[in-house]
């Protein structure tokens, strides 16, 4: 970790340990619920994929609305995925973070 961020989690830990430890477990809050929002669109989009696959020649219409909902789920997919990592990687770095979006509103 940089020495400047190390320096200033120092200083929120020892000015306010309880909005440190607060901001910290809201990282993991964060994170929890990105999880669940993953496993839904990763749900929806092998759903909606098998759905596509056993019915695709009784679809008439519906063949273009079937593509859009999988790409849209594995879109939004990556997209959660992506605040996974970034939540659980660098809790740190996500809890500056957090704390900074309070200042700044």
């Amino acid at each position: 970790m940089n020495e400047g961020v190390q320096q200033l989690v120092e200083w929120i830990k020892g000015a306010s340990p309880i909005l440190w430890g607060a901001a910290y477990r809201q990282v993991f809050i964060n994170g929890i619920e990105e999880l669940f929002c993953c496993g839904i669109s990763v749900v929806a989009a092998c759903w909606g994929y098998r759905y596509g696959i056993k019915n695709w020649d009784h679809l008439e219409e519906g063949k273009l609305f079937v593509v859009l909902g999988v790409a849209l789920a594995v879109i939004c997919s990556i997209g959660f995925f992506t605040d996974i990592i970034d939540y659980f990687a660098n809790p740190t770095f996500a809890a500056i973070h957090e704390l900074a979006k309070l200042t700044h509103k």
